[in-house]
């Protein structure tokens, strides 16, 4: 197939007819409207490869016609300007001859003429803004360079068949514009369109969608390898005909780097930078094939594992080859919760002790370290762990097979005897599959350990000591002040700890026997992420305060825990519950200047108070404070005779050092006689 940009040479004959065209469609596209007309067919419109329409000149005049100038590479990468084309607009033609709303974005559209034939996807001719770049020889497809300057002076584009232009379009060039400055679209500019000896055919396939370009099937190196910087990237040939366009930022497209743009050419992406994590964006390309799924390629520049000790490099494994070849591999199954909390299993999971890399790195056993140092896990993505040593290295930690015992929606609650059942031991292992996740037991089997399960440890992984002792939390307090009295169901809430400490833990017991100290196995607060979006608190079921249901006084005793962190100081907090204390009856006897008031007894009664008013409503006041639950009357004397008197009792019961009231009973007056 030949493209017939400027320059082009044709034959005599060709040249003959050309002009000849060319001085009729002059005359019927810009001098003469009222032309007496040939008969006769010079384009074929099809649907599905049944005719729908024939053009003739006649009728082809009548679709307003657009002067553009267009821009095209070929794969050479040589640049082709078409100046001032003038022609009818495909969209105008396809809607002339009643297809173009029958077109989607995925149907092929195929254009045939003597010339040769080519396709586009509904999409890449009617659905992509096309533009003329004038200042497109500014791109440097040899470097993969697409300077801002390549983009000036743009201009918006259809796509017409030309009838005149330089272009050699006196029989009908298909014009399509780019969506980029350096598409290569040359290979659409296809001549002879429009002909009356033999009409070009544009086919309009509604019937099925087009095919999809297939992708990158490999890339050298592998995808997840870590490089050193300045690696080049070899990308697999896809099938014939097919561009591939890639970046590292944004979506590639046109306007990115195309990797083959010419035959036996490539314009490989450049892996650079220093200690990063990069991803290489890529998708293929090709006329009349819809574009294949985004696909992206990661790569590291630096090394496998780093340790670190009080901001000082000690040891640098440069592949995670360095580590995996360097120790033994060992297997064990882990449980663990979530945040949710959701139970997860990982079992026989092959891996490394990290003590052991410790040991290589430093020289040092993981005891001879101070039990407060921090020691923290960054993986490749940036995600991170934090523990103190004491807690990753000298805690036991377990795979508890029962832990599910408690349900995979875990309240929280202390976790059952049975959830204990065949536990085993486990180290902290880095784990030597795809992931290269850090791997950590559970201390019991409540702990939420997965959210400090770290992927990516060996792919530009950090592993660092501080050896200065970690901070110690600093307890949340309650809401409801340690020495109150409430109700029977009370549940003692606690300020909330700002976002930062959303991972952290506060665990307790409700009248814990002496000497006894809450830590995990117990219950704990906010067992579930309490942070959700945009800093919204979570539901109140995911809380787990602790709630008071019995009468009586109660304590309750927590700490406040944190990966990372030494225990806050274990509190203390003592509160009395109410128990249910009747609501006595009252009778009024008058007397002379006295008025005797006796009540029921209420059952589990400390004591009763005898309040007394002048007015119905209002003015009560306590005039005496019976200490006994059994004496039921009370005489009230130096009474002014005549003189109305109202009276309330309420029973109280003494728990620990605080009276815990009932119900006033009914008010009762008389008059002192």
């Amino acid at each position: 197939m030949q493209h017939r940009g400027t320059g082009l040479k044709k034959s005599f004959t060709a040249v003959i007819r050309a002009t000849l065209m060319a001085a009729l469609f002059t005359a019927v596209f810009l001098i003469v409207p009222d032309i007496t007309y040939a008969d006769g067919t010079v384009l074929t419109v099809q649907k599905d490869g049944v005719t729908v329409h024939e053009f003739d000149l006649k009728e082809l005049q009548t679709i307003e016609a657009g002067q553009y100038s267009y821009s095209a590479w070929d794969s050479t990468p040589e640049l082709h300007e078409y100046g001032d084309e003038r022609g009818p607009a495909v969209a105008d033609i396809l809607s002339s001859a009643g297809v173009i709303d029958d077109l989607s974005e995925k149907n092929p559209v195929t254009f045939t003429s003597s010339d040769g034939s080519v396709c586009l996807t509904g999409k890449q001719l009617l659905g992509e803004t096309r533009y003329y770049y004038p200042h497109a020889g500014e791109v440097d497809h040899a470097a993969g360079l697409i300077p801002d300057s390549a983009s000036d002076g743009k201009k918006e584009v259809p796509a017409i068949i030309a009838v005149t232009g330089d272009g050699g379009s006196a029989d009908g060039l298909l014009c399509v514009g780019q969506t980029g400055p350096n598409e290569e679209n040359d290979e659409l500019f296809i001549n002879g369109l429009i002909n009356d000896s033999s009409p070009g055919v544009i086919n309009v396939s509604t019937k099925d969608d087009a095919p999809k370009c297939a992708g990158i099937k490999s890339t050298e190196p592998k995808a997840g390898s870590i490089c050193d910087s300045g690696t080049e990237v070899t990308l697999a040939e896809p099938a014939e005909g097919e561009k591939i366009c890639y970046t590292f930022k944004g979506s590639p497209a046109y306007g990115c780097p195309i990797y083959n743009y010419g035959t036996g050419m490539a314009c490989k992406p450049v892996l650079t930078g220093e200690w990063e994590h990069l991803t290489l964006s890529v998708k293929v390309k090709c006329y009349g094939k819809q574009d294949s799924s985004l696909q992206t390629f990661s790569f590291s520049i630096g090394d496998a594992l780093r340790i670190i000790v009080d901001g000082e490099v000690v040891r640098t494994y440069n592949q995670p080859e360095d580590v995996t070849g360097k120790f033994d591999t060992e297997t064990f199954s882990y449980s663990g919760f979530n945040s949710n909390p959701k139970l997860h299993f990982r079992e026989d999971e092959k891996g490394i002790r990290v003590e052991n890399i410790i040991k290589d790195a430093t020289g040092k056993d993981t005891g001879d370290f101070d039990g407060n140092s921090t020691i923290s896990f960054t993986g490749s993505d940036g995600y991170g762990s934090v523990f103190t040593m004491e807690q990753l290295f000298g805690t036991d930690r377990f795979y508890f097979p029962n832990a599910g015992e408690e349900g995979e929606d875990s309240t929280g609650g202390r976790a059952d005897a049975q959830a204990y059942e065949g536990k085993q031991a486990v180290p902290v292992i880095i784990q030597t599959g795809d992931v290269n996740k850090l791997m950590i037991g559970q201390s019991a089997p409540n702990d939420q350990n997965l959210p400090e399960c770290v992927d990516h440890m060996l792919n530009l992984g950090t592993i660092e000591i501080v050896t200065d002792p970690a901070e110690a939390c600093t307890a949340p307090s309650p809401l409801i002040a340690s020495g109150s009295v409430v109700q029977p169901g009370t549940a003692i809430k606690f300020t909330f700890p700002p976002l930062e400490e959303a991972r952290n833990k506060l665990y307790y017991i409700i009248d814990a026997q002496p000497g006894e100290v809450p830590g995990p196995g117990d219950d704990f607060y906010f067992y579930a992420a309490y942070h959700y979006s945009e800093g919204k608190p979570a539901p109140v079921d995911k809380i787990n305060p602790p709630v008071l249901r019995t009468g009586g006084k109660h304590t309750i005793t927590y700490v406040y825990t944190a990966y990372g962190k030494q225990d806050s100081q274990v509190k203390t907090l003592t509160y009395y519950v109410t128990e249910p204390v009747g609501k006595p009856s009252v009778k009024l006897k008058a007397g002379k200047k006295r008025i005797t008031v006796k009540w029921s007894k209420v059952s589990g009664a400390s004591g009763y108070v005898i309040y007394r008013s002048t007015r119905k409503n209002k003015g009560f006041k306590a005039v005496k404070t019976i200490t006994s639950g059994s004496k039921v009357s009370y005489v009230n004397k130096k009474l002014k005779r005549g003189k109305k008197y109202y009276y309330k009792v309420i029973a109280y019961k003494t728990v620990g050092d605080k009276r815990v009231y009932g119900s006033y009973s009914s008010v009762k007056y008389k008059k002192a006689k």
